[in-house]
């Protein structure tokens, strides 16, 4: 499985984590503008195994940040900023992740 991006783990680039299996846990708070559109705060944590050629690697990245969803004429827009750490290295801000997302309603 291919992770990372808006669609599983904010805070890291789509398709930077490879995995055979993996586990991931979301916290999201909402304060709600309208019927689709809020303002969001998220955490989110994920455990995943990769077995490649005999050998085992893990790992616990996580992430948190904010953004917000908000209705247009054509869908709901996402943005979402983010900052995530993997592998014990430290939280930078200038590896922050802007997300952006669509979903079309007709």
């Amino acid at each position: 499985m291919i992770l990372g991006g808006i669609r599983t783990i904010r805070g890291f680039d789509d398709e930077s984590i490879f995995a055979s299996s993996f586990i991931l846990g979301t916290i999201e708070y909402r304060f709600i503008l309208d019927e689709n559109s809020n303002l969001f705060a998220f955490s989110q944590a994920m455990y995943y195994d990769k077995s490649l050629y005999n050998t085992n690697m893990n790992d616990t990245p996580y992430s948190f940040g904010a953004g917000i969803n908000f209705q247009t004429g054509a869908g709901i827009f996402s943005v979402s900023y983010s900052l995530g750490s993997q592998l014990n290295n430290p939280i930078l801000l200038r590896t922050a992740k802007l997300h952006f997302g669509f979903v079309n309603y007709f």
